[in-house]
């Protein structure tokens, strides 16, 4: 296998310029785009790429957020444990208000 050139039989340095391949790759590659087709194209580029972005920010701002989360999940791990060191009432014991 080669390269789309060497499908054609011309130099790549050269296809641009050698008028004799042009008819060939035509025949090898028919398409053609319009330029309402490639203004097309360069419209749902701008949205995908607007889309990307926009998906990135929200992304990032959920990436704080749990971040944010998980710091305040720490703390509360933390406070309960420091809460319950020697504070605890036994089981069977009645509580203070009986």
């Amino acid at each position: 296998m080669g390269t789309a050139y060497s499908l054609i039989g011309c130099d790549p340095v050269l296809f641009k310029a050698n008028l004799d391949c042009i008819p060939v790759a035509q025949a090898l590659f028919p398409f053609h785009m319009s330029d309402l087709q490639i203004q097309d194209l360069q419209i749902k580029q701008t949205f995908l790429e607007r889309h990307i972005e926009e998906q990135d920010r929200v992304i990032y701002a959920m990436q704080a957020e749990l971040g944010k989360l998980a710091k305040e999940i720490q703390n509360l791990k933390a406070r309960a444990d420091s809460n319950s060191d020697g504070d605890d009432m036994p089981a069977n014991e009645k509580p203070p208000h009986y």
